[in-house]
């Protein structure tokens, strides 16, 4: 079986919440907006 450190254990429930908070942040409407805005941008900048 696993055993873990009070150490591991801890950063292992940070690094769950963290992921869950960055799901919820890519899959938000407000993050696929800022990035078609910076696609859009780039695709302006760099086409003559």
């Amino acid at each position: 079986m696993f055993s873990n450190t009070a150490y591991e254990a801890l950063y292992q429930l940070i690094g769950l919440g963290l992921h869950a908070k960055f799901i919820e942040v890519i899959t938000g409407e407000t993050f696929f907006k800022g990035l078609v805005l910076i696609i859009f941008g780039a695709i302006f900048f760099l086409s003559k």
